[in-house]
């Protein structure tokens, strides 16, 4: 997708921090505002399918080969 130029105010004391983790990472200030977008939209719903799980569990059976398995699997693609 196309990047599009937005404007918009940050608190000094947080800019100065991703301006540091930014520096510390290599990377530009672009790209850690980016990734903190995409992380915090990945885990927006987590309460609501975490409730789901609970209301799932002990319904499905499943081997502790499979368990493992999943649970081995990257975590949000990341």
């Amino acid at each position: 997708m196309a990047r599009v130029k937005i404007g918009t105010a940050l608190d000094g004391a947080l800019l100065a921090k991703v301006r540091d983790l930014a520096t510390r990472e290599h990377k530009n200030i672009n790209q850690i505002i980016e990734e903190a977008l995409e992380q915090h939209l990945a885990t927006r719903d987590l309460p609501g399918r975490l409730q789901a799980v609970r209301r799932s569990r002990g319904r499905l059976q499943a081997s502790p080969e499979l368990v493992r398995e999943i649970l081995a699997e990257p975590y949000l693609g990341i």
